[in-house]
């Protein structure tokens, strides 16, 4: 059985408009949908800018230590 996997990256909200729930109310309707998208065993994978993690453990997404799935890695395309 194929697995679905989902990503979310880069939850951006300008700085006059912090502090006011839009983080919040988006990463909401994203949960609201992989609630009701997802099937059983499904991924989410995610981005965070440093000293943002705290923001997306209130939704149960945790930090990766590295020991089982490994840190993750990104790369860079210039030209």
């Amino acid at each position: 059985m194929a697995q679905c996997i989902f990503y979310i990256q880069d939850i951006i909200v300008a700085p006059s408009y912090q502090k006011q729930g839009i983080g919040r109310l988006v990463m909401t309707h994203i949960e609201n949908y992989l609630t009701n998208t997802c099937s059983n065993g499904a991924t989410v994978g995610l981005l965070s800018a440093h000293g943002k993690e705290s923001f997306y453990t209130h939704y149960g997404y945790v930090k990766r230590d590295g020991d089982v799935l490994g840190l993750g890695m990104c790369k860079f395309i210039s030209r």
